[in-house]
């Protein structure tokens, strides 16, 4: 029986920040884990705890040296410890190291954003005080100067430092480049009453259309847009999107609203941004054929790239319902008159791309024939040297089931003959007309069998159990020397009476396997032994051999005698 294994997730707790303190001062600690916490638990190593569902607690230390922290974290699926060793350090002693520690890492931050784009430079900038940061140590340091040993003095210093508070590094987090593609969605009647300042004798419908067809006709825009984010050792925090336009009229455009529904807190370098109940817009004037406007400008947060959340809006008097919609009328919608040529947006190419698919399959299939067919004959090439090896064991097997054989029965017979397991199943599938190798296409299956059938019906009907031509034979080893018992001398020179003879001359039984293997023809003038049934040699040509042999052993009786 087997038992189910669940394996339950535990929080993982990866670290504490900051691991140094000075004390008489309240830090926040913040712990960075994962695992779909629940709550969290701080064991402060002086006797103090405290519980919160958040990952961060305040505390201050009333003494110095090194604190064991515990923190513990917890799930649906249970708790999880960490230990952190906290430096707990003067008020004194801990100004310097920190003053250092600020100054560095402005340095660091300054020489970064100094390759970011100016609009974001100026607000990262601002942010985070980094133009400050020079400020306030030279005023930390002098205060430290005066302070004369006094400890509240060390802890005010520090109190005015707590909030310089600087990530390790600025990171993009998101980006995405392209052409720029108006939503249509966005395009409201009432906002663009708003923004227009006059009445707007359209329908939602003609407005969204009429403004589609003119920016397409008019228009061209490529779009860069980012998500810059704050990295520390807690988390990483989007801190401002950015978006960059540029703008390539195709005729002279006199204005052109840059409409932000739904945005607030916009700030551009191309310009003065109204807000007008709701919705952001930026004018843009004086626009020149094939000139490039470019225009950027950020959004506080994370903005989500998916969709702009903008669209450029003409002048109303370059509007007009006369317009005709055309073949596309980009609603997302493939309509009677659009394909994929005239229409990319509203209808995808999927006829195209389904011909594509099939021709790859139908190519793939084309090579996949062609590797099966050269796999097929390379390997019954190295099984069978010789063809006439494969449809003697094919004519075998299907004689011997036609007696009533079953497989085991055939294959025991033919591995007394040398035949390997591989060439029996290969032969034996083949006269089958089962797959001999790789799986099977079966496109030139039956021409296979015709000529299986084809070979078997022109042979003669054998029932010998067939051996490998051109490879060594038991039989040829398990020979009987030829009994002639007439022989009166048999006991004089056993040794040459039983040893085989190759042209009236004794050999070796090595010799004899080498003649085996070297020509087959020459078998035949090996005499002492019997050959195997079903293979006769003829008799005159046996009786000659035989009366040779005597004359020979008559004359080694005379030369021992003498």
């Amino acid at each position: 029986m087997k038992i189910p294994i669940e394996i339950l997730s535990l929080p993982v707790i990866n670290s504490l920040t900051p691991l140094e303190v000075p004390a008489a001062l309240e830090y926040v600690f913040r712990v960075s884990a994962y695992g779909n916490i629940t709550s969290y638990k701080c064991d402060f190593g002086d006797n103090s705890t405290a519980e919160s569902v958040n990952n961060s607690f305040k505390h201050k230390y009333l003494s110095l040296g090194n604190k064991n922290v515990i923190i513990s974290a917890r799930n649906a699926n249970g708790e999880i410890n960490k230990s952190f060793i906290v430096n707990v350090v003067s008020p004194a002693n801990y100004i310097n190291s920190t003053l250092d520690n600020i100054k560095n890492q402005s340095n660091k931050l300054n020489i970064q954003i100094s390759n970011f784009p100016g609009i974001v430079k100026s607000y990262l900038d601002r942010q985070f005080n980094l133009s400050q940061v020079d400020t306030r140590i030279t005023s930390a340091r002098n205060q430290y100067a005066n302070a004369g040993g006094d400890s509240e003095q060390y802890v005010s210093i520090l109190l005015g430092l707590n909030d310089v508070s600087l990530p390790l590094v600025f990171n993009i987090t998101e980006k995405l480049s392209g052409p720029f593609i108006i939503d249509k969605n966005k395009i409201k009647l009432v906002d663009v009453r708003k923004f227009i300042g006059e009445e707007v004798d359209f329908t939602e419908q003609e407005l969204e259309n009429s403004a589609l067809i003119w920016f397409n006709s008019n228009m061209s825009v490529d779009s860069d847009f980012k998500v810059y984010s704050a990295v520390s050792d807690s988390e990483v925090a989007p801190i401002v999107t950015y978006f960059k336009l540029n703008i390539v009229p195709l005729n002279d455009i006199n204005k052109i609203y840059l409409a932000m529904p739904s945005l607030s807190g916009v700030e551009t370098n191309a310009g003065t941004i109204k807000s007008l109940d709701g919705i952001s817009v930026l004018e843009l004037t004086g626009l020149l054929a094939n000139s490039i406007k470019t225009v950027e400008f950020i959004v506080p947060g994370k903005t989500s790239l998916t969709y702009a959340p903008f669209y450029l809006f003409p002048e109303l008097s370059q509007l007009s319902k006369s317009l005709i919609l055309g073949e596309c009328n980009n609603n997302d919608v493939c309509e009677s008159g659009e394909d994929w040529k005239n229409c990319r947006n509203d209808c995808s190419p999927w006829n195209m791309a389904i011909i594509g698919i099939i021709i790859v399959i139908i190519i793939l299939f084309i090579i996949y024939i062609i590797l099966q067919e050269w796999y097929k004959r390379n390997y019954e090439n190295r099984l069978f040297r010789n063809k006439n090896d494969l449809y003697n064991l094919i004519s075998f097997i299907k004689n011997s089931e036609n007696q009533g054989l079953t497989r085991n029965e055939i294959y025991s017979k033919l591995g007394e003959r040398d035949w390997s397991s591989e060439q029996m199943h290969y032969a034996y599938n083949k006269s089958h007309g089962k797959r001999t190798g790789m799986w099977e296409i079966p496109i030139f299956k039956f021409i296979e069998n015709r000529e299986v059938a084809r070979q078997i019906n022109g042979m003669p009907v054998n029932a010998n159990v067939p051996s490998p031509i051109n490879q060594p034979r038991k039989e040829y080893f398990n020979a009987r020397p030829i009994n002639n018992s007439n022989r009166s001398y048999s006991n004089a020179n056993p040794q040459i009476i039983n040893r085989p003879r190759l042209n009236n001359k004794p050999i070796a039984p090595r010799d004899v396997q080498k003649s085996v293997f070297g020509n087959a023809s020459r078998i035949t003038n090996v005499t002492g032994y019997r050959q195997i049934p079903g293979k006769s040699m003829d008799n005159s040509k046996q009786n000659n051999e035989v009366n040779s042999d005597k004359s020979q052993d008559k004359l080694n009786e005379g030369e021992k005698k003498a």
